[in-house]
């Protein structure tokens, strides 16, 4: 009985420090991007759609909003666009990783292929 009583404080105790640790964990708000900014990524988008057969590879900077509470943070993934979901506004990258459209901040060609486009 005794044992159990100890476990039960020992998982008490942890559901306590998790609670804690996600109080204490830091989330960003989401920037408004202007319309520059977004004609920009839609131009740099539809150049990539022109050009899937060159394998260009791209970094797509990103919201990700957080699950547990508001905000969330931005993450940068690099890939070559395998394809485009312009149902569900989503990229699909060749490591099948999904990057949403309407989430980006950045989009950036890792190589000459198409930057010589926006220089």
């Amino acid at each position: 009985m005794r044992a159990l009583h100890n476990l039960l404080l020992l998982q008490l105790l942890l559901g306590y420090e998790d609670a804690v640790r996600e109080t204490g964990r830091e989330t960003l708000s989401k920037q408004e991007i202007s319309e520059e900014l977004m004609a920009m990524i839609d131009c740099k988008l539809q150049l990539i759609k022109e050009n899937l057969n060159k394998k260009q590879e791209v970094a797509f900077t990103y919201f990700v909003p957080d699950l547990y509470k508001e905000g969330g943070r931005y993450v940068t993934e690099v890939g070559v666009v395998k394809s485009f979901d312009d149902i569900n506004q989503e990229i699909i990258l060749m490591d099948r990783k999904i990057i949403p459209i309407n989430e980006l901040i950045d989009v950036s060609f890792l190589n000459n292929v198409l930057n010589s486009n926006f220089q």
